[in-house]
């Protein structure tokens, strides 16, 4: 999935040709379900299927049984659950939960989260990235395009190319996906 760079609208997810990720729901809240039903039904690499053929199990329970779970919890528990989101999630958090993971990915809750400090650097090989950096990375994540991080920067478009290059390189990254893929596995992005 890529950011759209159009300035009219918000920040909009385009599917790169991405395989279809089947989604169960092991509910026991009946209004629940009906608001999941319905974010998925939006996605469009994302279908509802049996338990059994799941790639992704999203329930509010403890999970059923082993596998990729996605744990809806209500955003004042104590101590968030692993690979668990709030249940009044938006519908872009809800996919890009999903989406992670499908791919193998965790959630971890940031208290609970054994991660290097936000500024440290990825890999030991590699530089720490500078606070613009991590800016921009922020901005990334939220699926901002380069003309809406340099607005909400006050900065140039050349010089937000420039740190998305920069940001991009730092990170051994291949695109902007890549890179908030990578930051959110090293800890310098907390879901």
């Amino acid at each position: 999935m890529h950011a759209n760079d159009d300035d009219d609208a918000g920040p909009t997810f385009v599917s790169d040709g991405a395989e279809t990720i089947l989604v169960a729901l092991a509910v026991s809240d009946r209004n629940l379900a009906l608001r999941i039903r319905s974010k998925i039904a939006e996605m469009a690499t994302v279908e509802m299927t049996a338990i059994d053929d799941a790639d992704v199990i999203v329930t509010d329970t403890a999970p059923p049984h082993a596998g990729s779970h996605l744990l809806l919890h209500d955003a004042t528990a104590m101590e968030p659950p692993e690979n668990g989101i709030d249940r009044n999630a938006g519908h872009d958090v809800l996919e890009a939960a999903i989406r992670l993971i499908a791919h193998g990915y965790r959630i971890v809750a940031p208290a609970r989260a054994q991660h290097p400090a936000r500024n440290a650097a990825p890999t030991d090989t590699s530089e720490p990235l500078t606070p613009r950096e991590q800016q921009v990375l922020d901005k990334l994540a939220a699926g901002a395009s380069n003309k809406m991080i340099a607005r909400e920067l006050d900065i140039s478009l050349a010089t937000t190319k420039f740190h998305v290059a920069s940001l991009l390189a730092k990170l051994g990254a291949r695109n902007r996906t890549d890179a908030v893929a990578i930051g959110l596995r090293v800890g310098l992005l907390l879901l």
